[in-house]
């Protein structure tokens, strides 16, 4: 279930799971409650939201009969809900989905369990962008009951270290590489580099280089997540649109003559994206200024215009404590331009 290769091959055992538990009047039942879950969950990673939204519906009357909301299979059923509605943008419900699980887990004396540590990591996800100072009090308490269960060789373990490092570096624009690193190697180690997750990891371990303008190895990673990504089925998605408007940055950056057509692609899609979205959400008002931002950069030759955020080195980070050691160093690779494109909830 974590190969997103294999996928098709998960979905028909979860419905199989469904019909026997069905069959057997066995629908009434914390085990058939959480097997709904786990369904609803595959659904709603093929974005089918409909039908998960459905099926967690139908879990929660489950879970009620079956007398089973002190569990540890109902807290994960809340995380579940509440990752159904960052899908539709309700980011201040889904936060408070997280609250409930949590204080299920922690009433039932749960805590040493992989799905609190779980919970704690989302948690810290939603807070980044509404109070920025709790998210590593949350990202560290994750991180020390992953450790506690033993679970540190396990996606959701990478993942919260590629978490961290990515808020250590919006929050200080230094550090964090040996976290994307160790994340990295992790994705590795578990054959998972044939993921959306993975390509998310390459592409914010580009933008942590593009930050410290090593273009060349920015390039490198960011082509790397799009190329990836395209091969997942994933070229019609809103965090690809961003990919390709970070990659073409640095293209152009580099003068690389190909950066047009990125960009132009990158709009293409922004496009379609906008036509789909609805109106008046946070959504849309994120493509709609990526797509202000793109159209800007393809009218001024690679420049992103007036008023655009510039990347550069904040104050005392010149390169002297760089942890980077990679192919070049900050002041090796201070030539060019780069922007900042912001990012999307993901």
């Amino acid at each position: 279930r974590n190969d997103e290769k294999t996928w098709g091959l998960v979905q028909p055992m979860y419905e199989k799971g469904v019909q026997a538990g069905r069959a057997t009047n066995q629908e009434n039942t914390r085990e058939f409650a959480d097997l709904l879950c786990k369904l609803a969950s595959f659904k709603q990673k093929n974005k089918i939201l409909a039908e998960a939204a459905e099926l967690m519906t139908e879990a929660e009357m489950r879970f009620e009969k079956a007398d089973a909301h002190n569990t540890e299979e109902y807290a994960d059923f809340l995380k579940c809900r509440a990752l159904h509605l960052r899908f539709l943008g309700h980011y201040d419900e889904m936060t408070k989905q997280l609250h409930k699980a949590q204080e299920v887990l922690e009433k039932a004396g749960l805590q040493e369990t992989r799905t609190y540590a779980g919970v704690l990591r989302y948690l810290g996800q939603c807070y980044r962008h509404t109070a920025p100072g709790k998210v590593m009090e949350y990202y560290e308490n994750s991180k020390y009951y992953f450790e506690e269960t033993k679970s540190t060789y396990s996606q959701g373990y990478a993942s919260l270290l590629s978490d961290m490092a990515l808020h250590i570096y919006r929050r200080h624009r230094e550090g964090g590489t040996e976290l994307f690193e160790q994340a990295r190697r992790m994705f590795v180690a578990l054959g998972l580099t044939q993921s959306a997750e993975y390509a998310s990891i390459v592409d914010k371990f580009g933008k942590h280089y593009r930050y410290h303008h090593m273009l060349p190895e920015a390039y490198e990673k960011m082509k790397e997540a799009s190329d990836l990504q395209v091969e997942l089925r994933m070229g019609k998605t809103r965090n690809h649109a961003h990919v390709l408007a970070d990659l073409a940055s640095v293209e152009a950056a580099l003068k690389k003559p190909e950066w047009e057509v990125t960009i132009a692609l990158c709009l293409d899609l922004v496009d379609r994206l906008l036509e789909e979205e609805e109106k008046d959400t946070a959504e849309h008002d994120t493509l709609r200024r990526l797509k202000e931002k793109a159209e800007s950069m393809l009218a001024n030759k690679g420049d992103h215009g007036k008023g655009m955020r510039r990347s550069r080195n904040g104050p005392g980070n010149q390169g002297d404590n760089d942890q980077t050691s990679g192919k070049s160093t900050p002041r090796d690779k201070g030539k060019g331009r780069t922007w900042s494109w912001g990012t999307s909830r993901t």
